[in-house]
């Protein structure tokens, strides 16, 4: 019998600061995608957005070239489920992160995220509730700990 693999949806800065520090906490939870330990769920515009922060002159430097940029970004994509959602929620201040509670809605994953605004959203449970759903919306520290937990 397979076992049953946590659903996620990271979000781009947790997905910048795998890429700037492979060895940090957001490093690990790359590592446990790109292993198919959680599978991540995604959408063309978090792929949209994460390219275009990624690609940008202030954080090549810190990424590499464009070639490895884009090996990355493809690599990603494809242990990655992509999903265009029927949702669209705009419950965040920043209208920019309601694209990952569509996706997490959706797909019924967590949201990993160190965001503030996504953050604020939720309550002492670490839960955000949209619709009678709860969406689990850890920090990448958060997550971590609870995965161990969870394997161990």
């Amino acid at each position: 019998m397979e076992k049953i693999k946590i659903k996620v949806v990271i979000d781009t800065n947790v997905f910048i600061s795998a890429l700037i520090n492979p060895n940090g906490i957001p490093g690990k939870i790359l590592d446990l995608i790109f292993e198919e330990k959680i599978v991540n769920y995604t959408s063309p515009s978090i792929l949209k957005e994460i390219g275009f922060k990624c690609l940008s002159p202030k954080l090549r430097k810190y990424l590499g070239n464009e070639n490895r940029i884009l090996k990355i970004l493809t690599a990603f994509s494809s242990v990655s489920v992509i999903i265009n959602p029927n949702t669209n929620f705009n419950v965040c201040r920043d209208e920019d992160d309601n694209k990952f509670i569509n996706v997490a809605y959706e797909s019924k994953a967590i949201i990993i995220t160190g965001d503030k605004d996504l953050i604020s959203l939720r309550d002492e449970n670490k839960y955000l509730k949209i619709n009678n759903i709860h969406l689990k919306v850890p920090t990448p520290k958060e997550f971590i700990e609870e995965f161990e937990k969870f394997i161990s």
